[in-house]
């Protein structure tokens, strides 16, 4: 296929006269999913607002395969004559008509993560205002993805990116209740970008700095992402209230509201767990660098508190830092992710090759009582 040309179908359309009513797809959307209703159990359009750019675009969510089969399979019943697969999604190139291949429209099939389909459309409908407002859950110490509703345990998130999470919730009414989202409104659908915006920014985590403080960040989605282009440059500007310091909630910040997650989502336990084994891990492996060491009494101790002081975890890869560690909980466990195997054969022996530049480095700073505490 040399050539494709995709047409704006499936957009929203106004139902019965009625501009009370909520928006409604195009039947086009309906004959594909009655195709793929023979293959999947749960098939679902996914929503976008009138005004929202598709480029030609259906997106569909599916679940569950109920009748097994193959991509090929797919294409030949849905009539495409081209498809291409990135990750869990399968793009269609359907001809607009059955009797012309000059026009297309794509459809986008999503294969739903197993057993998070409502949570998946809600996420996935709309996505580019859950990605404005997980721009501003970051700044609270929150994430919002595929998978759910995540909090990032402080303690543990500067060296343990990737195992800070505690999962609060996948529950998609539950995270609009916390978050303090009309579900009621976004179940009935948005004419505008200007009625999904509004809704976006009622709540309660919405700042407008930090869309301005993540205005580096954006370049890279305001090039793919057109809606976040309006957004940031078209209607904040219009909107110098919303979001300002002065709004209601202005008063929340992370740690209160890190402490009405874990009540609200029953998450107290599973959040002191996370801070437990991270201790845990920290300490067994400094008293296996201690093992390790060739000294003992006064000398080894000089050396843990010149280790403890400024060996850091960074970018992945062990560094000594001129700066001491203020406190001990501010030294990773390094490579706890990876296991023990990790611990013997990178860090151990790193340790070993560098430990001496280590106790040079704290002797230079004159720190002959650090204020990191040793290993007992």
């Amino acid at each position: 296929m040399d050539h494709i040309y995709f047409v704006a179908v499936g957009k929203a359309t106004k139902s019965s006269g009625n501009q009370n009513s909520p928006p409604v797809r195009d039947p086009v959307s309906q004959e594909t999913r009655e195709v793929l209703q023979h293959f999947y159990i749960q098939v679902r359009p996914l929503a976008r607002a009138l005004e929202e750019e598709n480029a030609g675009r259906i997106d569909i969510l599916v679940d569950q395969e109920g009748r097994p089969h193959t991509v090929g399979n797919l294409e030949r019943e849905l009539g495409a004559t081209n498809h291409f697969v990135i990750g869990p999604t399968i793009s269609f190139a359907i001809p607009l008509r059955a009797d012309d291949r000059t026009e297309f429209f794509q459809l986008d099939v999503h294969v739903c993560t197993p057993d998070l389909f409502d949570w998946q459309f809600i996420l996935y409908s709309y996505a580019d205002a859950w990605c404005i407002l997980d721009l501003c859950a970051q700044n609270f110490g929150f994430s919002i993805d595929g998978t759910g509703l995540h909090l990032r345990v402080a303690e543990i998130e500067k060296t343990h990116p990737q195992d800070c999470l505690v999962h609060l919730t996948s529950d998609p009414e539950a995270m609009m209740r916390f978050l303090h989202l009309d579900a009621n409104r976004f179940a009935y659908g948005f004419w505008t970008l200007h009625d999904l915006f509004s809704w976006v920014t009622r709540s309660r985590i919405f700042k407008r700095r930090f869309i301005k403080m993540t205005a580096s960040g954006f370049e890279h989605r305001i090039f793919e992402r057109p809606m976040h282009l309006v957004f940031r440059t078209e209607w904040l500007p219009q909107w110098v209230e919303v979001g300002a310091d002065v709004d209601f909630g202005s008063q929340v910040d992370r740690t209160s509201l890190t402490r009405e997650a874990l009540s609200f989502f029953n998450k107290t336990d599973a959040h002191s767990d996370k801070i437990l084994q991270y201790r845990v891990a920290t300490i067994m492996l400094w008293k296996k660098i201690a093992k390790a060491l060739p000294l003992k009494g006064a000398g080894l101790n000089h050396a843990m508190k010149s280790l403890m002081a400024h060996l850091q975890w960074r970018d992945g890869a062990l560094v000594l830092i001129p700066t001491e560690h203020l406190y001990y909980d501010e030294v990773p466990s390094f490579g706890r992710d990876e296991g023990k195997t990790y611990v013997d054969e990178i860090v151990v022996p790193w340790v070993l090759a560098h430990w001496r530049e280590a106790v040079a480095l704290f002797n230079r700073s004159g720190s002959g009582g650090s204020t990191t505490t040793p290993l007992r």
